[in-house]
């Protein structure tokens, strides 16, 4: 009997945790990056590499995908259509036919389909209907009725492509436009979430890379423990005047998980509402469940930004602010923090840059802006009709902005800050 062992995937990183090289079989890929995100894709023999794949990807939202671009003898481009929590539901070429279309279960098991681009009304099939369409607009241009009406790709909407849609001798008979796959057959990687799916062993395993960790869509877990565990934070208390630090996670204590006890569990099994780009959850508490963590783990760069996430914490759920002052105050500490630590060069350019990726979610996506919304109707508003609106005394008002500026120009000084706003909301408090 002999025993054989044979590694069926492998994958290298970089000092930055981007995933750089993977090895699936005998094929070998390298990843080249902007920031997060891949933008090429090479193959590699063992002497040279052959460009495979490049990428454009939207300005909106980390996970955004836009164009991909297959390079062959003659490279074509297909453009993505997202759906709820950036999934990919299909594909179009640059001729306006859908090529491929994704449905996914709860967990992202996708169900991958080809699209016969004869099916030119989108109904799921080929009939009659798909070339009494197509005669409609006999005679025009592409570019006027719609290049899906052009099938034979001559120039010309024709009677040609109305038989090619659907012949006589298929008369009354419907035929399904759409084919299920395995794998994609234009080997877009791009599914649920708007990750990447990694086919292992010829199919038989198919995991997504959420950037930290694998995740396992069929039963619904990552494969590796959370990487955040458990850990402590701190915060400010709620009411007016009260500037003492408390400690506490998720509002449960002083020590808790940051996001649930389950290690391998996926975005706290409400997979329908909550995305995980980075393959971790970290908030707060309830109301602060962000897509980014409040502490980098070191194989994202030396950046801590703890302290800042805290502070937008609280004044997210302080009242007096708008949504856009606390979300630019939030941004200039945390880039005053990298500039006051002394990273190094590296360190500041790598802590800069994961400084705007914290930005853009709090500021330009959906799910921040209904956080703002909860907080604030949560913390602020009436509690009915008749209830006066909560005032916020103006020495509060000062000893914050004095706790904001001073964060920003002591590179985040917690303990420093949160005392000197105190001695100043006290002494306001006492002269006033």
């Amino acid at each position: 009997m002999i025993d054989i062992e044979a590694t069926l995937w492998s994958a290298a990183y970089d000092a930055l945790g981007r995933r750089v090289r993977t090895v699936n079989g005998a094929t070998t890929t390298h990843y080249y990056y902007d920031g997060q995100n891949v933008v090429a894709e090479y193959t590699w023999n063992g002497s040279s590499e052959t460009l495979k794949r490049y990428y454009v990807h939207g300005a909106t939202y980390i996970d955004e995908r836009a164009v991909m671009r297959v390079i062959g003898n003659t490279s074509v481009d297909y453009y993505y259509f997202p759906r709820e929590l950036w999934s990919v539901e299909g594909l179009v070429n640059n001729r306006g036919h859908e090529v491929e279309r994704y449905r996914y279960t709860a967990y992202g098991d996708p169900f991958i389909f080809a699209v016969d681009s004869r099916d030119v009304n989108y109904d799921g099939y080929r009939s009659v209907a798909d070339r009494n369409a197509i005669l409609i607009y006999a005679g025009q241009a592409p570019c006027t009725a719609g290049p899906i009406y052009d099938l034979d790709g001559d120039g010309d909407i024709d009677s040609v492509d109305a038989y090619r849609a659907y012949s006589i001798t298929e008369a009354q008979l419907r035929y399904s436009a759409l084919v299920f796959l395995d794998t994609s057959g234009i080997t877009n990687p791009y599914l649920f979430t708007g990750q990447p799916l990694d086919a292992i062993d010829g199919g038989s395993l198919y995991l997504y890379h959420y950037r930290a960790r694998a995740y396992d869509p069929t039963h619904g877990r990552f494969m590796q423990r959370d990487p955040l565990g458990n850990q402590v934070g701190i915060r400010w208390g709620r009411g007016y005047g009260k500037m003492q630090p408390q400690m506490f996670i998720n509002g449960k204590g002083t020590e808790a998980y940051s996001d649930g006890m389950n290690l391998y569990q996926y975005v706290r099994s409400n997979p329908a509402k909550f995305v995980d780009s980075y393959g971790y959850i970290c908030g707060p508490d309830d109301w602060h469940d962000y897509i980014i963590p409040d502490k980098a783990p070191l194989w994202f760069g030396w950046c801590d930004f703890s302290q800042a996430c805290q502070w937008h914490d609280n004044c997210y759920t302080s009242c007096g602010k708008t949504k856009e002052q606390c979300d630019k105050e939030f941004h200039n500490i945390m880039i005053n923090m990298t500039s006051a630590r002394g990273y190094g060069a590296w360190g500041h350019c790598s802590c800069g840059i994961l400084a705007d990726i914290y930005y853009e979610p709090v500021r330009n996506t959906k799910f921040a802006q209904k956080l703002w919304d909860a907080s604030q109707k949560k913390y602020c508003s009436k509690k009915d009709d008749d209830e006066e609106e909560p005032i916020i005394h103006p020495c509060m008002i000062i000893a914050d902005n004095v706790f904001a500026d001073c964060m920003m120009g002591t590179g985040g000084n917690l303990e420093y800050c949160g005392q000197l706003a105190k001695n100043v909301y006290n002494g306001c408090m006492s002269g006033s």
